[in-house]
């Protein structure tokens, strides 16, 4: 006869509540930062066309699906090695989770050490345990805080900068549509201060920049254009929809702004439309090359992993971690090299192209849109169009400030201005284009800028400042309307929140309730604390000398920034400058970024 099965004790009751407690933490220490600053940052899901069951899908993964993975690991060592190893690893489990809360709060103690941070997670996890263990009051507690699991998500979905991704907003196209409306052309470029464009006379530099020279000699220049947001996800939808954009927290798609360039136009014209960051042209109007959820989705994980370490990491070791300010997502991507994790750009260039060659001959009605991501950074390309490998992608420092070094930063100018060079290449092939297919003299053509850049050493990059309003405000905004071949310049002072209003002038469309234009005074705060910065006079001139006495211009441009300890050798022969006879020698400091 053999002997009776022993049964496994049953499990005590607080510890039968150890997985929740698990999925409790897990809601607190590494949900709701990752919704909170997704939430903060609805960009991140316009840029890859996230909607309604996409976000409910990443929020399965992220509430349910990941923190099963922390209750496993016990279940697997209960089955394996006994019931006082699934206790073990609960602990861990729960020691970890509180260890990610503590530091999320001590890294905000910029004050304090690495070592100290880690030091009092630890402190704060071991605590924890020892409380849990010793205490059912604070089980209970933990317990009633499981509230959170269903609570988290919740918050996330309901607020408004997530709500206008899930609910589908109505189209409101204009009711007047023409047979023969002019081609319209818009090219919105990124991060192009109107500084770079200018010689010592402020003046669209011919030389360097011919093919912006030659869009001004036949439009109108509004001289005095500046930017109404610091930042794309502001100033596009701002440009397209005529109206301000109060914070980077309203996605920018058209659930938010459902006026705006396409649906006004959508009706008259047949739309070819390359939004890179925005959303804002309705899925009805404009056809996408659709891609797969799969390669949207894994990409977002990763994102939100690189991006909650930095909420986690103490600030003097983020540095090491990939940048999560340079881009709207592919943060590991971005971390490779110019040639491997910059691929996105050449994208670009390549769609820029191929929508330049569907413009077809003729004369029906046809908008053309494209928001180009450059000159912004990574800056990879010449002039000539050829791109070279450059492993310091940035001059030190963030997308908020820049590094103190003058020669890090010079070199970063150059590279932008070398960049930019590219740029007019492509605008000439744009031009060139417009003048094959015939449309060129009726085709109403705009270039505008979203917003400027700094390029100062230990100066503010974007959001605008007393010392660099030079830079970062005034931005170029050209416009050719139909039949017009001289150009103009206009000294009217105006905000890029005005284009739409402008477009509609020029093709004699009335403009819908709300869109700007024709404002006497600036409406738009550039910077999303509403601070007022305005742009001082002068202040364009010093940024532009500033360039000029580092660069150059034209046929005198510099070949490199004359920096260091004597800027006025640059430029010329070694033996010019030591004599014809003193020996020479040269050396080389970072070889290794010049590969």
């Amino acid at each position: 006869m053999s002997a009776p099965s022993k049964t496994p004790p049953r499990p005590s009751p607080d510890h039968r509540w150890a997985p929740l407690h698990v999925l409790t933490l897990w809601s607190l220490a590494v949900a709701q930062p990752l919704y909170d600053l997704l939430g903060r940052n609805p960009t991140i899901f316009v840029a890859r066309r996230w909607q309604g069951l996409e976000l409910a899908a990443f929020g399965g993964v992220l509430s349910c699906l990941a923190p099963l993975l922390l209750l496993v690991l016990p279940a697997e060592a209960c089955r394996l090695l006994g019931r006082r190893t699934r206790r073990l690893a609960y602990g861990a489990a729960v020691g970890l989770l509180v260890a990610l809360l503590a530091m999320q709060a001590l890294t905000r103690v910029s004050a304090m050490p690495p070592a100290v941070q880690l030091g009092g997670a630890v402190a704060a996890a071991v605590l924890a345990l020892v409380v849990l263990h010793r205490s059912t009051t604070a089980r209970l507690g933990l317990l009633f805080l499981s509230v959170a699991i269903l609570a988290v998500p919740l918050v996330f979905v309901l607020r408004p900068s997530v709500r206008s991704l899930w609910v589908p907003a109505e189209v409101h196209r204009s009711d007047e549509a023409r047979a023969n409306a002019p081609t319209v052309v818009m090219l919105v470029l990124d991060a192009l201060p109107l500084s770079s464009l200018l010689d010592q006379n402020l003046q669209i530099d011919p030389e360097r920049y011919p093919a912006f020279a030659r869009l001004a000699r036949s439009a109108t220049w509004y001289r005095r254009a500046e930017t109404g947001a610091a930042f794309t996800q502001r100033a596009v939808p701002m440009l397209l929809s005529g109206r301000c954009v109060a914070s980077n927290k309203i996605p920018p798609n058209f659930a938010s702004h459902p006026v705006n360039l396409f649906t006004v136009l959508g009706k008259s014209y047949a739309l070819d439309v390359v939004e890179t960051v925005t959303d804002l042209c309705p899925p009805d109007l404009c056809d996408e090359v659709e891609v797969p959820f799969q390669d949207r989705f894994w990409p977002l994980l990763t994102d939100a992993a690189v991006a909650y370490a930095h909420e986690v990491v103490p600030r003097p070791w983020t540095a090491t971690l990939p940048a999560v300010d340079q881009t709207w997502g592919s943060f590991l991507a971005a971390r490779g090299t110019a040639e491997s994790g910059w691929a996105g750009q050449t994208q670009q260039v390549e769609a820029f192209r191929s929508q330049l060659q569907r413009i077809p001959p003729g004369s029906e009605p046809r908008l053309v849109f494209n928001h180009l991501i450059l000159p912004h950074a990574p800056y990879l390309w010449l002039p000539s169009g050829r791109r070279y490998r450059f492993r310091d992608q940035e001059a030190g420092g963030d997308a908020t400030f820049f590094t103190e070094d003058v020669w890090a930063v010079h070199r970063s100018h150059q590279r932008h201005l070398l960049q930019l060079g590219f740029v007019d290449r492509l605008l000439g092939e744009l031009l060139d284009r417009l003048e094959e297919t015939g449309r060129w003299h009726d085709a109403l053509v705009v270039v505008v800028a979203d917003h400027g850049e700094s390029f100062q050493p230990g100066e503010m990059r974007r959001n605008p400042t007393p010392a660099n309003v030079g830079e970062v405000l005034p931005v170029p905004l050209l416009l050719k309307r139909p039949g017009q071949d001289r150009g103009e310049v206009v000294d009217r002072r105006l905000q890029t929140v005005e284009t739409l209003g402008l477009v509609l002038d020029a093709l004699g469309l009335a403009r819908p309730p709300g869109v700007l234009g024709n404002t006497e005074a600036l409406p738009c705060s550039p910077r999303q604390d509403r601070r007022s910065v305005p742009l001082q006079p002068g202040a364009l001139r010093a940024a532009v000398e500033r360039k000029v006495e580092a660069f150059g211009t034209g046929a005198t441009a510099g070949a490199l920034p004359r920096t260091g300890p004597r800027p006025d050798l640059m430029g010329l022969l070694a033996r010019a400058a030591c004599g014809p006879t003193a020996p020479v020698e040269a050396g080389l400091d970072n070889p290794e970024i010049f590969h």
